[in-house]
C-alpha cells in the first residue's frame, strides 16, 4: 500500500491579484488548511523589515520548517500564498522545497493568479488589504509592477504551474477550477 500525496498548494501572483481570497475559498471546498503568506512576514516584517536580508531569510526559513512539518504529520495538504518575483532566490527556494518534501511523498502543485492591471489597482485599495501589511496604494503597486518581476512564472524546468486570469472569475469558481485541476 502506497502512502498518500502530501499536497501543497501554492498560489503566487502579483499584490491584489485575490491569492488570500482564493485561498480561503479554497480552503473551504478541500478541507486543506492554510498558510496566508502575511501569516509568517508579518511575524519578522515589524522587527527587520520585509525586504531585508534577514527578513529574507526568516521568511524562507519559517516556510520550509512549517511545509516540512505539514508533510510529516500526515495532513492531507496544505494551501500557501506568496508572491513570486522570478529570481534566483525564489527559484533556489523553490528546488530546496520540492526536494524537502520528496522524502514524505510531499507534491507541490503551483498556482499563479493574474489579472489586468486595472482590477490590480481597483483591488488594491479594497479596505480588507489594511488588516494586515499589505499593499495598499496604488503607487506603491505601480512601484512594484514596474521595478520587479513579481508577474513572472515559476519556470518549467523546476515545476508546472496552473497560471489563472481571475479578472472576471469569482474567488469561489477559481478555487474550483484549481481543486478539479490537480483533482484535490
Amino acid at each position: 500500500m502506497s502512502k498518500e500525496v502530501f499536497k501543497l498548494i501554492m498560489i503566487y501572483g502579483p499584490p491584489a491579484v485575490g491569492k488570500l481570497t482564493v485561498a480561503q475559498e479554497l480552503e473551504k471546498v478541500t478541507g486543506y488548511k492554510l498558510l496566508h503568506n502575511h501569516r509568517i512576514a508579518d511575524a519578522y516584517g515589524p522587527i527587520f523589515g520585509y525586504g531585508t536580508d534577514i527578513g529574507r531569510r526568516l521568511n524562507v526559513t519559517f516556510r520550509g520548517e512549517i511545509y516540512e512539518a505539514a508533510a510529516k504529520s500526515g495532513l492531507p495538504g496544505l494551501i500557501s500564498t506568496f508572491t513570486y518575483y522570478g529570481d534566483q532566490k525564489n527559484d533556489d527556494f523553490m528546488k530546496e522545497l520540492i526536494e524537502r518534501l520528496k522524502p514524505y511523498n510531499g507534491a507541490i502543485y503551483f498556482v499563479r493568479l493574474i489579472c489586468s492591471e486595472e482590477e490590480l489597482r481597483r483591488r488594491v485599495i479594497d479596505e480588507s488589504r489594511k488588516k494586515s501589511f499589505k499593499i495598499t496604494s496604488i503607487e506603491k503597486l505601480q512601484e512594484i509592477l514596474t521595478t520587479t518581476n513579481v508577474q513572472a512564472v515559476i519556470p518549467e524546468v523546476i515545476a508546472q504551474t496552473l497560471t489563472i486570469n481571475n479578472t472576471n472569475l469569482s474567488p469561489q469558481e477559481t478555487a474550483v477550477i484549481i481543486k478539479e485541476f490537480y483533482k484535490l
